[in-house]
């Protein structure tokens, strides 16, 4: 919540151009998909600011990369490059349900409890 809020107080031209904060409705939808789709162990995302007010949202783990694209409320472009994968990834556009990307952060989890019990 920190995060986001910090990055809707950013000033105009942030990036050193005419970028504007990230819009109070991006946070505030990201915030809620983040609720509905991450499960209690998930790792935290980094998230960044676009150059149009929209958000990009971001789990890396050796095993695997999830990117979303907040582009606006309703508006969501997610990748993954996993093992399991396409060469070049699988990617979705989402609206409202985010339940796949529930399950990519709960295979995130597994996969990341696994190394660790392997490496004790």
């Amino acid at each position: 919540m920190s995060r986001l809020g910090e990055l809707c107080k950013l000033e105009d031209g942030w990036d050193g151009y005419c970028a504007p904060a990230v819009s109070f409705f991006n946070a505030t939808f990201a915030l809620n998909m983040l609720g509905s789709a991450c499960p209690m162990d998930a790792p935290a995302p980094q998230i960044v600011p676009g150059p149009d007010g929209d958000l990009q949202i971001e789990w890396h783990t050796a095993a695997m990369d999830i990117e979303l694209h907040v582009i606006g409320p309703y508006d969501v472009h997610a990748w993954r490059l996993s093992a399991t994968a396409a060469e070049d990834g699988e990617e979705f556009h989402l609206t409202n349900d985010f339940t796949i990307v529930a399950g990519w952060l709960a295979e995130m989890s597994e996969a990341a409890i696994a190394a660790r019990s392997s490496a004790a």
